[in-house]
């Protein structure tokens, strides 16, 4: 315990005093460049000296075995005949702290005239991401030789685009790997003039996620009653195993999921199972599975319903071009119709049928029915209906806990057909009649496109002098039709002018008459005797 102490104060002086950089030797000689050449067999023998504890860091970790096993300001690596394997760099570095500036290093080559290249015994798979560097370790064990290439090992060129630079006491370094570089690649060099070549580099990069996984829930609502288990299934899609999947609720913390992986194609794919056991009013919300990669995110939500008793409720959804008050539609005969309801119900539906009248043509008659999780639809399509096929249309439903139905009444009018108008004079009045067919006619009319007062009348009567364009409307719940005629002064009628002078003249002519006849008696009463015989001699006389 006093040792180490002792010691700890000894670094702690060198710290605070600075250290020198440490020294090699090689065989018991001290290193003059950084390149040590020895032939297979031959002993290596290397000797690290410091300001403080030193250790060897060689290249393979499983030759740490060959570093003294005393701790000291002097560690030494013995090896007493070296292999190929042996070749690579050493580096004598401070035991404490960060003191790479203060270390030193050296690269060792190993010759061996069977061996060129010092590469792991097997095949090795090298996997990195795309836009990553790749340091393959293809070591020259003798720094003579020449000519070197990195091709791949069935002798095909390399990809397009790849970029590679060779240093022989680290390897071939490819900078930025893509995904057309999966493949597997050799080197090669020459020493006195025999070919050499290394054992194959498999090359396998993992393509670079451009899009967030894939995310899909099966439905985008749940109901369920108030102590009901849920549970909800989200299926995921991803290139590689590198994502993961999370779940949220809108207001509380969900309980953890339980995945499933697989493989699915050229991907993996999770599926993510959620469940509650017990829902509760509160549990209602939104409920969200998340799928994260490297790209990013995407997430699907669905919506989560908690009620506390059952129900069903239904809702008509009639065309706007339908006459209706309602669930009272009135048609024509051959019309078509759509009959639809929406339907919301929880329990799920069991059951739903049609009641309609009979006797009805089943050829044209179409029914259909659509499920949306716990949302429906029923469609009752009727084509050319006829007077026979009026009547009430009911569509009943039904669940394990309730039942309900809701009903249509169709009526059928006639619609208005040709309109006829007549016209003829009587004693110098007009008379016009106007009829059709159909239910419930309503009549109006217009002369000169001016309404006429006589409103839903079939017969009117108009002044004999009456002339234009005189039209009779006609229309219903169902239809409109009219008709128009040109009318013209009755022949033979008395004019309303010929009637004031003729009256004026008759006037004039007994004023006339009545003046003569005062003026008469006022002269029989002036005249005298005598003068009344003269006259009546004088008449006798003619």
């Amino acid at each position: 315990m006093m040792l180490l102490f002792i010691f700890v104060l000894v670094l702690l002086d060198s710290r605070a005093h600075g250290w020198s950089q440490t020294k090699i030797m090689v065989n018991s000689d001290v290193l003059t460049g950084t390149d040590v050449i020895l032939d297979s067999g031959s002993p290596l023998h290397l000797s690290c000296e410091g300001d403080g504890p030193v250790t060897w860091l060689p290249r393979l970790n499983k030759h740490k075995r060959y570093i003294s096993k005393e701790t000291g300001n002097i560690r030494s690596f013995h090896v007493d005949k070296a292999t190929v394997e042996f070749t690579g760099t050493y580096t004598c570095s401070y035991i404490s702290g960060d003191k790479s500036n203060e270390s030193s290093s050296l690269h060792v080559f190993v010759r061996d005239p069977q061996v060129l290249f010092v590469t792991p015994s097997t095949p090795l798979s090298y996997v990195r991401k795309e836009g990553e560097d790749l340091l393959l370790p293809c070591l020259l064990t003798d720094p003579n030789a020449t000519d070197f290439t990195f091709r791949m090992d069935n002798n095909s060129a390399l990809p397009h685009g790849m970029n590679i630079t060779f240093d022989p006491r680290k390897g071939v370094l490819i900078r930025n790997v893509h995904p057309r570089y999966n493949a597997q690649y050799v080197c090669s060099a020459r020493v006195r003039g025999i070919e050499k070549v290394s054992n194959s580099f498999k090359i396998n990069v993992i393509q670079k996620l451009r899009f967030p996984p894939y995310v899909f829930l099966e439905r985008n609502e749940y109901v369920r009653l108030v102590g009901e288990i849920l549970q909800i299934s989200c299926t995921t899609n991803n290139p590689n195993f590198n994502y993961n999947v999370t779940w949220t609720h809108s207001s509380r913390k969900l309980p953890d999921a339980k995945d499933k992986s697989a493989m699915a194609g050229n991907g993996i794919a999770i599926m993510s199972v959620l469940t509650i056991p017990d829902v509760r009013l509160s549990d209602s919300g939104n409920i969200t599975c998340t799928g994260q990669n490297e790209a990013g995110a995407n997430s699907s939500t669905t919506q989560l319903l908690v009620v506390d008793e059952p129900y069903i409720r239904l809702s008509a959804k009639l065309s706007s071009k339908l006459t209706h008050n309602g669930l009272s539609i009135e048609v024509s005969e051959g019309d078509d119709v759509d009959l639809r309801v929406l339907i919301e119900a929880y329990p799920p539906l069991k059951s739903h049928s049609w009641e309609i009248p009979v006797p009805h043509n089943a050829s044209l008659l179409e029914q259909k029915f659509y499920n949306y999780n716990d949302r429906y639809e029923a469609l009752l399509f009727l084509k050319r209906l006829n007077f026979q096929e009026m009547g009430r249309y009911t569509l009943h439903v039904q669940n394990d806990m309730r039942n309900a139905s809701i009903s249509f009444d169709i009526k059928m009018y006639t619609p208005v057909g040709s309109v006829k108008v007549s016209v003829e004079c009587i004693r110098g009045v007009r008379w016009a009649s106007c009829s059709s067919e159909g239910d419930s006619l309503f009549f109006s009319w217009t002369l000169n496109g001016q309404p006429l007062p006589q409103e839903n009348k079939t017969n009117i009567n108009l002044d004999g002098e009456t002339s234009g364009n005189l039209i009779c409307s006609v229309k219903n719940h169902i239809s409109h039709a009219e008709k128009s005629i040109t009318v013209n002064y009755c022949t033979g009628s008395v004019s309303r002018t010929f009637v004031i002078v003729w009256t004026l003249q008759m006037i004039f002519l007994l004023l006339l008459l009545g003046g003569f006849h005062i003026y008469i008696r006022k002269r029989t009463s002036t005249q005298t005797p005598g003068e009344e015989n003269q006259e009546d001699i004088v008449l006798y006389e003619n």
